[in-house]
């Protein structure tokens, strides 16, 4: 079971509103690389924080709350370039 402080509503909602427009700015590009790239990458951050919520949802460390603030944005740029490189590399379309 998930049990989490009242800190980690302010960075979370943060970030789903990163995620929102993120979502909003993809669907408004018609690659589908792009937008897998981006699905990827919302995955992976609710992974992260889904592991810190279980590990120490009660008392989140500074690091903790950085991650679940900052974390998509970061995320976006790290993982987006090199998953479509790779899908061009490997000649993936979607």
């Amino acid at each position: 079971m998930i049990t989490w402080s009242p800190k980690n509503r302010a960075p979370i909602v943060t970030s789903m509103a990163f995620q929102v427009f993120g979502l909003l700015l993809v669907s408004l590009v018609l690659d589908a690389q792009f937008a897998g790239a981006v699905v990827f990458t919302i995955i992976g951050y609710w992974f992260g924080v889904l592991l810190i919520l279980f590990r120490r949802g009660k008392d989140p460390s500074r690091l903790d709350l950085l991650f679940e603030r900052w974390g998509f944005p970061v995320l976006w740029f790290v993982v987006t370039l090199p998953v479509l490189f790779i899908c061009r590399l490997a000649g993936l379309r979607f």
